[in-house]
């Protein structure tokens, strides 16, 4: 985990919180800090306003944001670029970026609270984060996994099955579970490809995860050789949803066009 992460663990904990000295962590480590901001400030973020320092950026988005974001930076920044001259991070980047946007447009259409609207951002935001942990540290059979998409017409995650035996859907999970993110994420990114079994009502952020992976695929097509990821309609009906698959269409669709 980034110091600057466990810094910031460290201040939520106290009694007396201080925005103001979690913003003062952030700053001092000027990589972060710039990173962070040429982040929020980014079309993806999809922010009407030009964040100019951390305290303004922990003030707008809340502490909860700002830790997933300082824990994304860390996992991208694990990526060797050159290891794999034919993946594009920047791809990937904006693929995470958007998800979580749908994800939370798709709760602020249901009604969720401000902590489940965080929740669904934040699902959506690392729910591919497995693939850099995947990638990272076993760049042969990585490798492997993508030559099994472009030849065979597989999606990622069934590639990464074949070869690994477990998918970044699960090693996400369980990395996030480490980090000390709560159940409602970790089960979203868990399940964000197969949520089939998942017997939950009502909204939840897995239903917004899913839904928000599958849009952002169908909007914005990566790999003409990958094989298209499933919209489970049947776990959408079953969780209350499916009625809504629409609306929820039409918001993100919208969003992706105006950013």
């Amino acid at each position: 985990m980034p110091k600057t992460y466990l810094l910031i663990l460290e201040e939520l904990a106290k009694d007396n919180v201080s925005l103001k000295t979690i913003a003062e962590l952030i700053a001092q480590d000027v990589g972060m800090s710039a990173n962070i901001l040429k982040l929020v400030n980014s079309a993806f973020f999809g922010l009407r306003t030009h964040i100019a320092s951390p305290t303004h950026a922990v003030n707008l988005l809340g502490t909860e944001i700002i830790k997933s974001l300082i824990l994304y930076q860390q996992a991208f920044s694990q990526f060797k670029r050159e290891h794999f001259p034919g993946y594009d991070l920047e791809l990937l980047w904006g693929h995470s970026l958007t998800t979580g946007l749908f994800a939370k447009t798709i709760a602020s259409l249901e009604g969720a609270t401000a902590q489940g609207v965080d929740d669904c951002y934040i699902a959506g935001l690392m729910h591919d984060v497995g693939k850099l942990v995947l990638a990272s540290n076993f760049e042969d059979e990585y490798r492997q996994v993508l030559a099994m998409c472009r030849e065979r017409n597989r999606t990622v995650w069934e590639a990464e099955m074949s070869v690994f035996g477990t998918s970044h859907a699960e090693v996400g999970a369980f990395l996030l579970g480490l980090w000390g993110l709560s159940d409602a994420i970790m089960e979203a990114v868990y399940h964000h490809h197969d949520p089939r079994g998942r017997n939950e009502g009502g909204f939840a952020p897995l239903p917004a995860v899913h839904v928000a992976n599958y849009l952002e695929h169908e909007t914005v097509v990566i790999n003409q050789d990958y094989a298209k990821n499933r919209l489970e309609t049947s776990f959408l009906e079953k969780a209350g949803c499916l009625p809504r698959l629409d609306a929820w269409r039409d918001a993100c669709v919208a969003l992706a066009r105006r950013e």
